[in-house]
């Protein structure tokens, strides 16, 4: 819940920076304010079902899933402007049902904002959002008065150049306007040194922070930082991790025990996990064949090996009960022992202890863990594992490089493919992959050169902004090619 005002000041946030980015003067401040309403509430209603859902299935509810909301607010806000900037240059003198179609079917953008995004949200935009533009165009064009505008017959042969289907609205572009400013800007040769340069220093820096970015888990990050688990988190890693802490070493499928070379062999076995690093030693090993050859001796028994060891097993007081949660035998109905003419043990276990002292940390403990399981799979023939309790934790660690990595691939090749197919321009292809890959290599970049380690939080928030950054850029590069002679007269001096 303390997530709540935060997730509302950010949606309030939003539904401004929309009623000013989408203010025209020639529109009422209500249109604005109403549209402003339109584009929160899709997103809003699809973070609800999204939560509402998942809950109805039975999936538990974590941490990370909080910061889905803040994303999907974002990323829904953008198609709204995709979409009624498309609606905007669809053609007046047609029926509000064909300038629905245009909208969302021509090259303005409108189209693209069907095929990304969240699933629940498309579902929004095509039911609930498009039905209150419908009523919202009327309520506005039902007052407003077509102005009576003579188009030259110069500005007219420019506009037909102009792409075909899509016909600038009766209140045109401010040839003078903020747009207008920057493209005769962004035109000078020193404009364009000056970013040639920035672009420069943006990418040495994200290539050099690429270079550094550690992948490493805080635990104090998967809390709130006011949570009292922030003090027990804080306990565990400083205090509780160096002291000392059990790895748990499984051999399913055991020799005959019974014979001496391979009663060696497991001795050799454990005594190399307590010669590992930061291992405790000897002294920190509970091995249960350990104590079962020191006390049989004392039975002054004749029994075989396994007839011995079931007794003993079974001895509260002076036998070995307390090692029957490490050792299975194999056993019939009756709970007897089935056989002595073969290896009666079915799988065992044994535990030993490690120290991290200063280094106490995650990466530490994924060094332990490699550390472990390459000494296990050396004895693959007894199908040793390891089991630790944070062992999923550092699971994740070796992941997050390699998924991050493939999915960053795996996106960029996909929205390449996207712009290929759907813009009919070699050159805005190509700069628009470009500017997908700066994107990507500056969000990890940047955030490596502000300290921010590569975690399971940090994997999920930037490959999404990572997605919301392309879609401004596919949808920009969608957008060049229909301008024409528009982009031109805004160029001139």
């Amino acid at each position: 819940m303390a997530c709540v005002p935060y997730f509302t000041l950010s949606v309030m946030f939003v539904f401004t920076f929309i009623l000013i980015t989408n203010r025209r003067e020639h529109f009422h401040v209500a249109h604005s304010v109403v549209m402003a309403f339109l584009g929160v509430i899709g997103p809003l209603m699809a973070v609800a079902t999204t939560f509402c859902l998942l809950f109805l299935l039975g999936y538990p509810f974590n941490s990370i899933a909080l910061v889905m909301p803040f994303l999907i607010i974002g990323v829904g806000s953008d198609d709204v402007f995709i979409i009624i900037h498309a609606m905007r240059k669809t053609d007046k003198s047609k029926g509000l049902e064909e300038q629905i179609v245009e909208t969302f079917s021509g090259n303005d953008g409108g189209g693209w904002s069907l095929y990304h995004g969240n699933i629940r949200h498309q579902y929004f935009i095509l039911t609930f959002f498009v039905a209150a533009l419908v009523y919202e165009e009327r309520r506005v064009t039902k007052d407003i008065e077509k102005p009576d505008i003579r188009i030259p017959v110069e500005v007219e042969k420019k506009q037909s150049v102009c792409a075909q289907s899509s016909i600038r609205s009766v209140f045109p572009a401010d040839p003078n306007g903020i747009v207008a400013k920057y493209c005769r800007v962004i035109k000078y040769w020193q404009t364009r040194f000056g970013l040639l340069i920035i672009l420069i220093i943006y990418w040495t820096a994200s290539l050099y922070g690429c270079m550094q970015m550690e992948v490493k888990m805080d635990t104090t990050n998967l809390v709130m930082k006011d949570s009292q688990l922030q003090h027990v988190a804080f306990l565990y890693e400083k205090y509780l991790w160096s002291e000392g802490q059990l790895v748990m070493v499984f051999v399913n499928s055991p020799p005959d025990l019974s014979e001496e070379r391979n009663q060696h062999a497991m001795f050799q076995l454990v005594d190399r996990f307590e010669r590992l690093p930061y291992s405790m030693g000897r002294n920190s090993t509970s091995f249960w064949l350990r104590s079962y050859l020191y006390q049989s001796a004392l039975y002054h028994s004749k029994d075989g090996f396994y007839t011995l060891l079931d007794q003993w097993l079974k001895d509260p007081e002076n036998g070995g009960a307390r090692w029957n949660d490490m050792v299975r035998l194999e056993r019939n109905a009756t709970n007897a022992v089935i056989g002595v003419e073969k290896s009666l043990i079915y799988r065992f276990m044994f535990a030993t202890a490690c120290a991290m002292g200063a280094d106490a940390s995650w990466n530490t403990r994924a060094y332990l863990q490699h550390q472990w399981r390459t000494l296990a799979n050396q004895y693959s023939n007894f199908n040793v594992t390891v089991f630790q309790a944070y062992s999923f934790y550092v699971d994740q660690l070796d992941s997050i490089g390699g998924n991050t990595l493939s999915t960053v691939i795996v996106a960029a090749i996909t929205m390449d493919l996207a712009c290929f197919l759907m813009i009919p321009s070699a050159s805005s292809i190509i700069s628009s992959s470009v500017a997908m890959l700066s994107i990507n290599i500056g969000v990890f970049g940047l955030l490596s050169l502000w300290n921010v380690n590569l975690d399971p939080i940090t994997m999920c928030t930037t490959l999404m902004s990572i997605g919301f950054s392309v879609d401004f850029t596919v949808t920009t590069f969608t957008e060049i090619p229909y301008l024409g002679q528009q982009m031109k007269d805004w160029l001139m001096p």
